[in-house]
């Protein structure tokens, strides 16, 4: 009896596993042939500034498709959205009902850079760039002054050195996202400025002040201390009393009339 309950057992664990292989190999085959019943796109970041529409995601799944024809994949989709500029990762798989879903992470702005030629580019917290969007504008931080980092200079930089020496974008990328992410520091700042001695310079909406941030080192202790100083000081003298205010110095503000 026992003999019998096991080779009973045995068979059903072979069919079993072959039930399973079967369907992973339709579930591979149908991944493969890509049938497209629909097309559905998640975008799962940024929740602001979203430099693409999940339209135009869709549609380029649907021209690469026709333009590949009968070559094409999900790997080759998915390879595509990741080579487009306004896209930090794209995951495509096909649904067993026929469809292609992609799930998105947009780059996000956080700064828009300008050249010394004029020409401009934006860039995300980690100090990649991508161009400029025909029809779109983000309401970031203007980035300029002493220095020249061309966007095909930068973009060779971030795509093909992985272990690059750090540059002041990647400096002024940082310090656009800690402006970005404060409610208070993103409503106080319409500019970040690069002088002559590569140091940070900050121009506020309200009043005449210029910044002297220096660099980055220290950032939030420099932030935390002229947020006192606006609240507890220049909240009650006005904010026109300084034209220079410097945060450089630890523990300290150096203030000139």
């Amino acid at each position: 009896m026992n003999k019998k309950l096991k080779i009973l057992t045995y068979c059903i664990i072979v069919l079993l596993l072959g039930g399973i292989a079967a369907v992973l190999v339709y579930s591979d085959k149908k991944q493969q042939q890509v049938e497209t019943q629909y097309i559905q796109v998640e975008i799962l970041a940024p929740a602001r500034d979203r430099i693409l529409h999940r339209e135009e995601i869709s549609e380029m799944i649907r021209t690469e498709k026709e333009r590949a024809g009968a070559d094409v994949s999900i790997g080759l989709l998915e390879q595509k959205l990741n080579e487009n500029p306004y896209i930090r990762k794209a995951e495509v798989y096909a649904s067993v009902d026929g469809g292609i879903k992609a799930s998105v992470y947009l780059r996000e702005p956080v700064a828009r850079v300008y050249e010394k030629s004029g020409s401009s580019y934006y860039i995300d917290e980690k100090g990649h760039p991508f161009p400029l969007k025909k029809g779109f504008s983000a309401r970031v931080l203007p980035v300029n002054g002493n220095w020249d980092e061309p966007y095909n200079l930068r973009r060779g930089l971030m795509d093909t050195d992985s272990v690059k020496k750090r540059s002041l974008l990647d400096d002024a990328a940082f310090l656009a996202g800690l402006i970005r992410n404060n409610p208070f520091r993103d409503a106080l700042f319409e500019q970040v400025y690069v002088n002559e001695k590569q140091e940070f310079e900050l121009i506020p909406k309200i009043g005449h002040s210029l910044i002297v941030f220096g660099d980055t080192s220290h950032a939030e202790g420099k932030f935390r201390k002229l947020e006192v100083f606006y609240r507890e000081g220049l909240a009650y003298t006005g904010f026109n009393n300084y034209s220079y205010i410097n945060l450089k110095y630890k523990n300290q503000i150096i203030c000139k009339r």
